[in-house]
């Protein structure tokens, strides 16, 4: 009796890998893709457990993805998983807005330190400003002070204080400088213009001649006896122009000396 033997096609007995997932290539039994990081493996077959071929059905499609692959590696999934979950404690730490997490602590703080730094900056400012308005107060004072001295001293102007002093010996200097200069002149006047008895060509015969500084010529004067003058034989009006040349002449002597001089030559008998 002879042996029958039959053929039976049992399809690809190895993983074949096709890389990354592509929803636009077609895919069969034992076929692998990389997708979300997973390896996935193709386990399509019909109801009567033929391999079949599929296109456009996602690992993760959520109706047809579970009866056609298969997962081989799960660390993608757990990766995003535990990226997931840090990222939610990041969230709850770091906070998702300004008022969640270390960002409210972070904010709560800096206002808090801006709070108390506009607080002392603005009591700061008051005590400076406050300082700085006495400094001035204090400062205007005392130089109104020093102010109102100097011009009580020195004068506020030419009629009170030092300056009216200062006008005044001014003045009496000025004064004492005229009167020295005309005393100077006068002595230089009569130094170069000596009197003279008259001898009947140059003036009358037996008269004084006196230089008078003022007119600047040479004025009769009383009758002389030789180099004397003779009081006895002077007319009033003689005498008193003696008087005058005497009081010219005694310019620095006080009054009482020159009304002593002109006694003595109205009043004194000849011998």
């Amino acid at each position: 009796m002879a042996v029958q033997t039959k053929t039976t096609d049992v399809g690809p007995v190895g993983l074949i890998p096709m890389g990354e997932y592509n929803p636009s290539a077609t895919y069969s039994l034992l076929m692998t893709v990389l997708y979300n990081h997973d390896s996935w493996v193709c386990i399509a077959m019909t109801p009567e457990g033929d391999e079949k071929q599929i296109s456009g059905i996602a690992p993760d499609d959520p109706t047809r993805g579970a009866e056609n692959w298969q997962a081989l590696t799960d660390g993608g999934r757990a990766a995003v998983a535990v990226a997931g979950q840090v990222r939610s404690e990041f969230n709850d730490w770091f906070g998702a807005t300004a008022s969640e997490g270390i960002r409210r602590t972070v904010s709560d703080w800096f206002a808090t330190v801006q709070n108390a730094w506009s607080t002392w900056f603005s009591q700061t400012k008051t005590e400076w400003t406050n300082w700085l308005n006495n400094t001035k107060t204090a400062w205007t004072d005392w130089f109104n002070s020093v102010k109102s001295a100097w011009t009580s001293w020195f004068g506020a102007d030419a009629t009170s204080g030092v300056q009216k002093q200062w006008a005044t010996l001014k003045a009496d200097s000025t004064a004492a400088t005229n009167r020295a200069n005309t005393a100077a002149a006068t002595a230089e006047a009569w130094n170069t213009h000596p009197p003279y008895i008259g001898d009947g060509t140059t003036g009358d015969l037996n008269y004084w001649y006196l230089y008078d500084v003022t007119t600047a010529q040479y004025i009769k004067g009383p009758y002389a006896k030789g180099d004397d003058i003779d009081y006895s034989t002077m007319t009033p009006e003689e005498k008193q122009q003696l008087i005058d040349n005497i009081k010219a002449d005694l310019v620095f002597a006080p009054d009482a000396d020159c009304e002593a001089a002109a006694a003595e030559i109205i009043f004194t008998p000849q011998a």
